[in-house]
């Protein structure tokens, strides 16, 4: 006979509810008592050739679902008060790991993005050399804060000329 957990666990939750009933007998308790711990061990059983089940039960997201940041529906922009905080983003191969740095065990999350505290230069600068490319911050807009003029940093007489003929204005 096939039984699967909701039938074991409806009859547990019945045997709990007999056993509650102050007008239960001591024989009865008893016998109650011996049926419920031997329902209890056909659920460990059941459960034992079933692992994947209980996994998908529960209220807590999984790990690979959890921000690291503190605040995951705001921007990059957003800032607590009193803390500076940047962001940086690890290598495709170090998703999902723990890296020994610094300053400590840092556990990337998967989706690869720390947050760092600003005064920690040692710690950005090793971040950097493994590989690590730092997050601007964003506006409101969606727009990067803090990457300038793009007008202002072009400087054309740093422009290395590819053909002579082009020089002075000369076509």
């Amino acid at each position: 006979m096939t039984v699967s957990l909701q039938e074991i666990e409806r009859l547990e939750f019945r045997l709990l509810g007999i056993l509650s009933r102050p007008a239960v007998t001591p024989g009865q308790r008893q016998h109650f008592g011996k049926r419920l711990s031997e329902l209890r061990a056909v659920k460990k059983a059941w459960l034992a050739e079933h692992p994947t089940v209980l996994r998908k039960i529960g209220r807590e997201p999984l790990d690979r679902d959890k921000p690291n940041a503190r605040h995951p529906d705001g921007t990059l922009g957003e800032r607590d008060v009193g803390v500076e905080t940047r962001h940086f983003r690890a290598p495709a191969e170090l998703a999902g790991l723990s890296i020994a740095s610094c300053r400590g065990v840092i556990s990337i999350p998967p989706s690869g993005i720390i947050e760092t505290n600003a005064a920690h230069e040692d710690l950005h600068a090793e971040l950097r050399g493994r590989g690590f490319k730092e997050m601007r911050p964003l506006d409101r807009f969606g727009k990067a804060v803090g990457a300038g003029d793009l007008f202002a940093a072009f400087r054309p007489d740093r422009l290395q000329r590819i053909f002579p003929a082009f020089a002075g204005g000369q076509r």
